[in-house]
């Protein structure tokens, strides 16, 4: 396996677990913090689509500057939209050329796996009996 296949397999890999992670929110529990200086489940699935943004900027070629994303959609289910969108985009005009690999592994599979783990303790804080090997399946 290349460099390139095993960070195509692991970018799946951690869109799944964002994606079980969000998997039957609802917009109120979207709010959820894991504690009170963390952010949102929607504050990270905005962060996570301005890190798709900027790696999809960067395998274009072009340069983003941090803290300008805007969705177009503020509400949750814009949010959930637009990262899955910016973020299919950007795995699509990932090259195997070694220097897109290592970004695209450090802005769209570590980065991620990371964000998983906040939005999951966020998901336990509000709902105790939510199974946290839901990411897996």
């Amino acid at each position: 396996m290349t460099g390139y296949q095993l960070v195509l397999k692991q970018l799946g890999h951690a869109q799944n677990q964002v994606t079980q992670a969000i998997a039957d929110l609802d917009a109120e529990k979207a709010e959820a913090r894991a504690n009170d200086l963390g952010m949102t489940i929607k504050d990270q699935v905005n962060h996570l689509a301005e890190a798709a943004t900027a790696a999809l900027a960067s395998f274009e070629g072009r340069k983003h500057s941090w803290g300008t994303y805007a969705p177009v959609d503020s509400s949750w289910e814009g949010a959930k939209q637009a990262w899955l969108e910016i973020r299919v985009a950007a795995v699509a005009a990932l090259t195997d050329n070694e220097e897109a690999i290592m970004h695209a592994h450090d802005f769209l599979v570590a980065h991620d796996y990371y964000h998983v783990g906040q939005i999951c303790a966020a998901r336990r804080t509000i709902d105790p009996s939510w199974d946290t090997y839901a990411i897996y399946s």
